[in-house]
């Protein structure tokens, strides 16, 4: 059947339908609807090559559809922030992210030359004791860690949990939405695909009916013929 069915959509369009069953076969972006995946077999290699071939050749001429044509654009509010725009400004330029600065995470003495100098060293000793009140606060945060660490892991691992089986359940949603569409489609095309056998199988009837109307007429002519040759040999008038 797939012999009849496949690649003939578009010669039966023109030959068999009415132009009102024609129209439904026009999709919305235009063009005729000339392939049914689950019907046409296109296992030869010459077929094969014959679609690449036009898809390539569609390809060419085709225009893209801007889908979000439709939509606003967003409203970025932080746009007028004056560390983005200087963050956007470096990404736009191609330059590379300036590395962190850690020599205030250093705990030094004044240089050589300032050594006698009094405020070199009260900067040096309000440095030290910035880092010491850092290595503090790390040393709390080090123990709230240790002693309530366990239970908030505990809790964000539960809530991944929740996330995971919600996130889970709509893909399942989604692939039997996907699977029922698939489904919806391969009974249509069954269904399109045996009417266009039907179709081309009365097309090749009445192609072979009307050639054997043409020999018939052609023998009757013959004898109509012969018989207008004999009545004038023997005088007679028709």
């Amino acid at each position: 059947n797939a012999e009849y069915m496949g690649g003939s959509l578009s010669l039966l369009c023109g030959l068999m339908l009415p132009s009102s069953s024609v129209g439904h076969l026009y999709s919305a972006v235009g063009g005729v609807k000339d392939a049914l995946p689950y019907i046409d077999e296109y296992d030869e290699a010459d077929i094969k090559t014959k679609v690449q071939e036009e898809i390539a050749r569609e390809m060419r001429t085709f225009a893209p559809v801007n889908y979000l044509a439709h939509l606003p654009l967003p409203e970025l509010k932080f746009a007028n922030d004056p560390l983005l725009k200087a963050e956007f400004t470096r990404v736009s330029a191609g330059e590379k992210l300036s590395a962190l600065d850690t020599l205030r995470y250093e705990v030094n003495p004044p240089a050589e030359g300032d050594r006698d100098n009094f405020k070199a060293w009260q900067h040096a000793i309000h440095n030290a004791q910035s880092q010491l009140e850092h290595q503090q606060l790390k040393l709390t945060n080090l123990e709230l860690l240790n002693k309530y660490g366990a239970n908030s892991w505990r809790q964000h691992n539960s809530s991944l949990e929740s996330m995971h089986i919600r996130l889970e359940g709509l893909i399942n949603h989604t692939r039997l939405e996907i699977d029922s569409i698939n489904k919806k489609r391969k009974l249509e095309q069954s269904a399109a695909g045996e009417q266009l056998y039907k179709m081309e199988v009365q097309w090749q009837e009445s192609v072979y009916k009307n050639f054997e109307i043409r020999r018939a007429c052609e023998v009757l002519e013959s004898d109509l013929r012969h018989l207008k040759d004999v009545a004038a040999k023997r005088g007679m008038e028709l």
